[in-house]
This record gives structure tokens, sequence and C-alpha cells, in this order.
């Protein structure tokens, strides 16, 4: 689709991603084939249709309430928006581990305690979360997080919904 940019898994090296034989492979799924699953989920049949809409976005909210694994492990798929001026520009490491202490972190591990009723107009689906370390509550878009540990229905969920409210909205 022109104009769109399309996220991809960045690659791992052949030797990161050697799994334990308990564990399933993960598969990578192409564009095609993640958009294919996102038009079922919209119940829509055309890509032009898919655009990230207040209409799409309660279709696929609806679809994770009754889908999506409750509790969830999740981290930050990237560094989050605050953080950008620490890790990128002139911010100092002292005060970004103290910011650390009291904002969420994409280092940090959370587990999602549940979905919001109602989609963001900016942010996309929101999830509320809770910090595994200290117990801290926050509310974060689900599309920038991303599943830890075992594979599960959840993680193609997740990884999905990320590739299309970044490339639809």
């Amino acid at each position: 689709m022109p104009g769109k940019k399309k996220i991809q898994k960045k690659k791992k090296p052949k030797s990161a991603k050697k799994k334990k034989p308990s564990q399933p492979a993960i598969v990578e799924d192409d564009f095609d084939t993640i958009i294919e699953r996102v038009l079922a989920i919209l119940q829509i049949e055309h890509e032009e249709d898919a655009d990230a809409t207040d209409d799409n976005m309660n279709k696929y909210l609806a679809y994770l309430q009754q889908h999506f694994q409750i509790p969830c492990l999740v981290t930050g798929r990237e560094d989050f928006d605050w953080e950008e001026y620490y890790l990128l520009g002139p911010g100092d490491k002292a005060e970004y581990a103290e910011m650390k202490k009291i904002h969420p972190s994409y280092t940090d591990k959370f587990e999602v305690l549940e979905i919001a009723n109602h989609p963001d107009a900016m942010y996309g689906i929101l999830v509320k979360v809770r910090r595994t370390s200290d117990k801290k509550i926050f509310v974060l878009p689900l599309g920038d997080l991303e599943t830890v540990g075992k594979e599960s229905e959840s993680t193609q969920l997740l990884d999905d919904y990320a590739v299309w409210f970044t490339n639809f909205r």
C-alpha cells in the first residue's frame, strides 16, 4: 500500500533464534499474512478499508477483549516517548535512572491487568498494567508493548495489532 510504512521484527542472529525444545518456534509472518488476519478481525475484505477509524478501533477492541489472555507479561517494543530525550538526546543518565523509578520504561516488565473500554484517538487501545518490579500501575498504549517469555495467542494478537495500528492510523 503506497504511503504506508511496514514494520517488521528485527532479525536475530541464528544463534539467538535457537529455542529450548519445550518452547514453540517463533514464526515471523510477512506483512500480507498479518494483514489477512487483521482484515478477518475487522470483518472487512479490502485493505483500503482497514484504516484505524473509530469503527475499526472499536471492532479491534471488542475482538481483543474476547481473545487477549489476561494476565499477560509484556515489555516495551521500543523506547517510550519520554525516554527518547535520555536515550537519543542530551538527557543525563543519572536523571534517567531516577525518572525510571516513577515512569514506565520500555525495559520494564509489566503484567497486563485489563484493556480499556474505549480506544484513544491518538494512542489507540490502552491497557492498564502493573510493573512487576515494584507493582506500580500505569496505562500504556497496547501497540507499544510486546509479550515476554512463552509464546501464546496473545503474542500474535499483540504483534498483529501493533503492525495494523502503526501502518493504518
